[in-house]
């Protein structure tokens, strides 16, 4: 189909351009061809586009861009082919050649394309029956990239539903069952920092991800295995505030069943380190039997600093340059 198309636009070309009158030219320009037609043959189409550019004649050089234009097309070099379209003197020449480009763009899938040079075609006859070429595969084209995109859209949509229904970072996990145990790993799952608590079923070892997280697995084990122990006050460790393993730190406190960490919760005192955090939660203050503690005013790790009551979170109006100034007022 596609030789049987070929040899009629060249057939075309040739009838067209014989009928044309053709004033002698320089020597030079007599000779152009044999040297175009050696570099099409060896598909040196560049080298072929750039000689054309020698003629003096444009109606010699309209002769010899066919088969220059034929090669870019069945190299599949649309763009070089209508470097060779836009260089043709003749309109007449160019609505024989551009069927060929535009059914080469749209087997390439490339409607767009088509369709802008499809615009150019000036020939009644040959642009209606592009237009209908066209308008029956670009369609059929179209209709696939939108069954496409619907189904696309139907997979995210089952996605979003399913994380919906269980999300990455559950809030309020507990390990209160014989079956259920506390695990650290990568929160991310790809061996890499950040790490987190996962709640491991010693049963089928699946595992849920928490939201206590930090950025080394050393501090992750640590806050299992030796958490920071305050007489009569309780058991605490200190994790990443935004769950990204990095600073601002926040303090956390364990509840224990029996010897067992069952769950933990986020009090929300904020400092800029784990060290911070660790001396601001081992220099508790008393007063008329109430618990103070020094952190972050704007739960941000940066100074200010204040003293908070530690069984309501609320800060008291004093405040203080950093971590330290505030503490020695506790003692």
């Amino acid at each position: 189909m596609k030789k049987s198309l070929i040899l009629t636009l060249i057939l075309s070309i040739f009838s067209f351009l014989f009928t044309q009158p053709i004033t002698a030219g320089p020597v030079e320009d007599i000779a152009l061809g044999p040297k175009i037609n050696a570099a099409v043959e060896n598909k040196e189409f560049e080298k072929a586009e750039g000689l054309l550019q020698e003629y003096s004649n444009p109606i010699l050089r309209d002769m010899s861009a066919g088969g220059v234009f034929f090669g870019f097309v069945e190299a599949g070099d649309l763009t070089g082919a209508g470097r060779i379209v836009d260089g043709y003197s003749n309109p007449t020449m160019v609505d024989m050649v551009l069927p060929m480009l535009i059914n080469a763009y749209m087997e390439k899938r490339n409607c767009s394309a088509a369709s802008e040079w499809l615009e150019r075609l000036s020939n009644p006859s040959s642009k209606n029956i592009m237009t209908a070429t066209m308008s029956i595969q670009c369609e059929g084209l179209s209709s696939s990239l939108n069954l496409m995109e619907n189904l696309l859209t139907d997979t995210n949509d089952a996605l979003q539903e399913s994380a919906s229904e269980k999300p990455d970072i559950i809030e309020n996990l507990s390990a209160n069952a014989d079956n259920l145990n506390w695990v650290c790993g990568s929160k991310d799952r790809d061996g890499l920092s950040p790490y987190a608590f996962f709640l491991e079923d010693k049963n089928d070892l699946t595992t849920e991800l928490s939201f206590a997280t930090f950025g080394e697995l050393e501090g992750c084990n640590n806050a299992l295995s030796n958490p920071i122990i305050i007489d009569k006050i309780g058991f605490f460790f200190c994790a990443s505030k935004d769950k990204d393993g990095l600073p601002p730190i926040s303090l956390f406190q364990w509840v224990y069943k029996d010897t067992k960490p069952v769950e933990f919760k986020n009090l929300k005192f904020i400092t800029s380190s784990s060290y911070e955090c660790e001396q601001s939660v081992t220099n508790l203050g008393m007063r008329n039997d109430n618990l103070f503690i020094c952190a972050s005013l704007d739960q941000d790790g940066l100074p200010p600093y204040a003293i908070f009551d530690f069984k309501t979170g609320t800060a008291i109006e004093r405040i203080f340059k950093n971590l330290g100034e505030c503490i020695n007022t506790l003692k």
